[in-house]
């Protein structure tokens, strides 16, 4: 068995976040957890343990003002472990030469050579004229994307895997259709209690993080369904349904606050970089 150790980097830090949540506008991402650390840091580790083929990924665009920021934590990364790291994330046949040279092993390429269904052979030979064929990885990773694998505003997630005291944890999506990622699990209640099992779910935590903890490796732990069949509780179903009733006002709640912090994020995330900028002047309003 090989491990292939990743350092995931998202705006200039080095972060685990949770899949499907990434978006380009705003620079936003649900985050399992942020490193104090930065990059060189991770890859000395994996220096030192001879763990060779981890990938190095830039989450930020290169249109993002986090951009330059998010590379120059990649570019550490691969000067300290020379030949020992992939790069992935925005490359092209114009910027891969300047990782190869930074000390990757390899380039990892998915939407600059697949794009909207179809194989852009040109952009292929154009990166192995390069950096050579030998160094080119592409990326084939996909999703099934069945009804099952969609969340949509409401639904009941559970991060299951991650820093059992900061990851493990249940919370209300509310940003709108988007596509379940491996480390969470979409909870729906066989008893139409949408409240009745966040609660509940909320209210097991400390056993979650307690199984989590007794499996963590490298920092991390995690949650299976089967830890989740073993737990049992005892109450009929015209319970669950009056308690469900009873408690729906603060799900409600507690949603309508999880997009009102969305709504006041996107506008932080508008509004900052013109007050930065200059372009929005706000000298005349008395505050």
């Amino acid at each position: 068995m090989k491990f292939r150790p990743c350092i995931d980097i998202h705006n200039g830090k080095v972060k685990q976040i949770v899949g499907g949540s990434l978006l380009d506008q705003g620079d936003q991402a649900v985050e399992n957890f942020a490193a104090d650390q930065e990059a060189d840091y991770f890859a000395n580790l994996y220096k030192k343990d001879g763990l060779k083929g981890g990938h190095v990924i830039l989450l930020n665009p290169s249109t993002s003002e986090y951009y330059p920021e998010t590379k120059k934590q990649a570019l550490k990364a691969l000067q300290t472990y020379q030949d020992g790291l992939q790069i992935g994330g925005g490359i092209t046949a114009e910027n891969a030469e300047e990782y190869m040279k930074a000390g990757a092993s390899h380039v990892i390429v998915t939407s600059y050579v697949f794009k909207n269904g179809e194989i852009y052979w040109d952009n292929l030979q154009n990166l192995c004229d390069a950096v050579g064929k030998e160094h080119v990885v592409l990326d084939l990773s996909c999703r099934k994307k069945d009804e099952k694998y969609y969340i949509d505003d409401r639904d009941i997630l559970f991060s299951w895997s991650g820093n059992p005291d900061t990851s493990i944890d249940t919370f209300i999506w509310s940003t709108g259709r988007a596509i379940l990622n491996q480390h969470t699990f979409r909870v729906v209640s066989k008893y139409d209690a949408p409240a009745f099992t966040f609660f509940l779910l909320k209210y097991l935590k400390p056993q979650f993080t307690h199984i989590a903890s007794n499996k963590q490796t490298t920092g991390l732990g995690h949650v299976t369904v089967a830890d989740l069949k073993r737990l049992q509780f005892s109450a009929n179903a015209n319970v669950i349904a009056e308690f469900n009733a009873l408690v729906m006002p603060i799900f409600d709640l507690i949603y309508s606050k999880y997009k009102e912090i969305q709504q006041l994020s996107d506008l932080q995330d508008t509004l900052l970089p013109q007050l930065m900028s200059g372009e929005l002047d706000i000298s005349a309003i008395d505050l």
